[in-house]
């Protein structure tokens, strides 16, 4: 068997990781080696893209390690799997949504031609839009500030 496996520290060092950090994901059930008979982890070819991919989606997709566990798990159905991934796609979604509006907001900002960032129209519309204003009927922010109050 001696090329087939290698131990948990090649393992480790191959994307980086601690060693402490891949017996961490082995409790969480994102890799399962196989334990030969001197009691020693056995990573071979699927446990090392186990390893890989739960590394992917850490990084990439900011997954938790519950939801990279359902991904790597032998035995998890191809729904679980979905539903895992569309949950996490719409998360990013939202993310990247957010990350939008905030690179235009910026890119606005570092161009504005009024005075003060503060009298910016783009702003009143942003603050319409993206915070609780919005839940308010009121044509400026501090008849909303005490309609807010009132209503908290």
């Amino acid at each position: 068997m001696g090329n087939e496996f290698v131990g948990i520290g090649a393992a480790a060092a191959l994307y980086g990781l601690p060693v402490s950090t891949v017996r961490w994901w082995e409790k969480q059930g994102v890799v399962t080696p196989p334990v030969g008979p001197d009691g020693k982890r056995r990573y071979g070819e699927h446990e090392l893209r186990q390893l890989g991919l739960a590394q992917l989606c850490r990084a990439s997709g900011m997954m938790s390690l519950d939801e990279i566990a359902v991904i790597t798990a032998a035995g998890t159905t191809a729904i679980d799997r979905r539903h895992v991934i569309d949950g996490r796609l719409e998360v990013l979604e939202q993310q990247i949504a957010e990350l939008t509006a905030a690179r235009a907001y910026l890119q606005h900002i570092a161009v504005c031609r009024h005075g003060c960032a503060t009298e910016c129209p783009y702003l009143t519309d942003d603050l319409r839009v993206n915070t609780d204003w919005r839940l308010f009927d009121t044509p400026d922010l501090l008849s909303a500030a005490r309609q807010a109050y009132r209503s908290g």
